[in-house]
């Protein structure tokens, strides 16, 4: 008796046991779960602590919030720009000059003063 066994047949055969061995489709390797854990915790972002600052001298309070703002404006009048073209200010408080120098967007050419 003999085995005929065509070439067809035998190609179904390794094929189907490549399935059950998960050989056609290498196997993924699988992330070590602590390296996993570690990068999803370095990936969250702290939330930002709310803040204020008040600066003290000669009997006045300033407040950052303040200073801030009429950085902006002062700038936007001087200039005749838009607050939406602000993205960063720099402040620089003088107490003892009565003044706050400020920076816009880190161009020096946009710079100038407020009264405190």
């Amino acid at each position: 008796m003999s085995n005929n066994i065509s070439n067809t047949e035998i190609s179904n055969e390794v094929k189907e046991t490549e399935k059950k061995l998960n050989v056609a489709g290498a196997a993924k390797p699988q992330p070590d779960t602590a390296q996993v854990k570690k990068e999803a915790a370095s990936a969250v972002k702290p939330e930002a602590v709310a803040h204020k600052l008040y600066i003290q001298y000669n009997d006045l309070e300033f407040s950052d919030e303040l200073m801030f703002e009429a950085a902006i404006n002062a700038y936007c009048n001087e200039s005749g720009g838009d607050k939406s073209c602000v993205k960063t200010v720099n402040l620089y408080v003088k107490p003892q000059e009565g003044k706050a120098y400020y920076v816009i967007n880190d161009d020096a050419e946009k710079s100038g003063s407020i009264d405190l």
